[in-house]
């Protein structure tokens, strides 16, 4: 069995499945379209695809799948980058159901057995279809075909009820979505001929991200068209595009702005911006998956910010010593810093300690330059490392690194092994991440030469 990053579902495939039989719902079809290997089912969170589970295209075209749903919902079942929608579609699912489909050069067809959900979710699909074909890739297909085909889409569309109240609600919410997605993201694709303000019909002019925004809904949409719905509202007013984090004036839904927080961090690439960003906007950060997803952008943008090297600004950090006192890296700008981050159990780190107080009082004297410890023993260790540090007289300033937050110095810098040595230079620059030790024959000229 396996969870989804979110913990929304439990997915099983067919083989070895251990849920009752009445909850799995479960996926049987036959992939006819050429080029695809496997297919991929997704859950929809918070406006994006997640992978349950991959199903391998059998000799005969066939493809399943089987899990067992936490609440019903929207899914999705294809091939691609999860950001596509073309080769992907939608389906509603609640414990127990069926599906039983074909997928043909051009689109589906349900056969045998299936739900009323899902025949309307079909019915719908077939309504849009000729838009959705325009989505695709041609320079000659350009906005004189596309516009009067959307108007006459975008009129009232008569659903067939479902008796499934849930569903019916939430059917005409995505319907709505839908139908803007396919023509907000017909005017991002290369054509021949781009429309003027003019042009556009009124569905365009009706959109509004202000309206969008008023409430969670549009997470529950498989992609993500919020930026672009934007970028249109403001090309028809004469505007500029707003960036993601430009828009949290105008969106009215907190969680929604959590989403365009996380969404401005996926360019950044320097430690600095993450922190000036998550400290103006980290109170929109909510849900439980939007934690989750914001440290794994930290980890990320640690690991590009000190793979960078030398030259890039270090990422600062605030400990306290034996003694309570808060000590920050930041306070020794104007010095050159070398960093030993070590722990009480660690081996190597104790053999370095002799060379470290070797080194240290070659250099005792110079204002210029300062050693700093930072103890990585575990929290419930605390008093170990505080005696250790005491016993042992260490040099220089001595600092407790570990916390139960992103600040922990192992996180900050991605340290998964000790010791680990650091080098800063008096601009408060990284001068190495991963610096010569003390016993070394280079560490000394290297010390000189940052001094110079």
């Amino acid at each position: 069995m396996k969870k989804n990053i979110i913990g929304i579902l439990a997915i099983t495939l067919l083989l070895g499945s251990c849920a009752p039989k009445s909850d799995m719902v479960t996926v049987s079809g036959t992939w006819e379209r050429r080029g695809a290997n496997e297919i991929a089912l997704y859950a929809i969170a918070s406006g994006r695809l997640e992978k349950m589970a991959d199903s391998q295209l059998q000799d005969d075209k066939k493809f399943t799948f089987a899990f067992t749903p936490e609440k019903e919902g929207y899914y999705v079942i294809g091939t691609g980058m999860p950001s596509q929608r073309l080769g992907k579609y939608v389906f509603y699912f609640k414990p127990g159901d069926q599906l039983n489909l074909t997928v043909n050069d051009t689109s589906y067809t349900l056969t045998g057995k299936n739900t009323k959900e899902n025949k309307a979710m079909a019915a719908w699909h077939d309504h849009i279809l000729p838009l959705e074909k325009g989505l695709v890739i041609n320079p000659t297909y350009t906005y004189v075909n596309f516009f009067p085909l959307l108007e006459e889409k975008a009129k009232e569309y008569k659903a067939a009820k479902t008796g499934n109240k849930a569903f019916d609600r939430s059917f005409d919410q995505f319907r709505k979505f839908d139908l803007m997605h396919c023509a907000l993201t017909f005017l991002m694709t290369p054509r021949s001929a781009q429309p003027e303000g003019a042009d556009f019909p009124d569905y365009y002019r009706n959109i509004k991200v202000e309206e969008l925004t008023a409430n969670t809904g549009i997470l529950t949409y498989p992609y993500d068209f919020l930026v672009t719905a934007s970028y249109v509202e403001n090309r028809l007013k004469g505007q500029p595009m707003k960036r993601p984090l430009e828009l949290l004036e105008i969106v009215k839904n907190d969680t929604i702005k959590g989403e365009l927080v996380l969404q401005a961090l996926t360019v950044v690439k320097e430690y600095p911006v993450l922190e000036e960003i998550t400290g103006k906007y980290g109170q929109y950060i909510l849900t439980e998956d939007q934690q989750k997803r914001l440290q794994k952008a930290t980890v990320r943008i640690v690991e590009v910010h000190n793979a960078s090297g030398a030259g890039k600004p270090a990422i600062n950090f605030t400990y306290k010593d034996v003694n309570g006192k808060t000590v920050s890296l930041s306070d020794f700008k104007g010095k050159v810093v070398y960093v030993d981050v070590w722990a009480t159990w660690c081996g190597p780190c104790k053999k370095e300690l002799p060379y470290l107080k070797e080194l240290e009082k070659k250099f005792h004297g110079n204002k210029n330059i300062v050693f700093i410890g930072i103890g990585a023993d575990e929290l419930k260790d605390f008093q170990k490392w505080k005696d250790f540090v005491v016993k042992e007289q260490l040099p220089g300033v001595q600092v407790y690194g570990r916390t139960a937050g992103n600040d922990d110095i192992c996180k900050l810098y991605q340290i998964k092994a000790f010791p680990r040595f650091m080098l800063f230079d008096k601009k408060g620059n990284i001068a190495s991440v991963d610096a010569p030790r003390p016993s070394s024959k280079e560490i000394e000229p290297l010390l000189k030469k940052l001094l110079q």
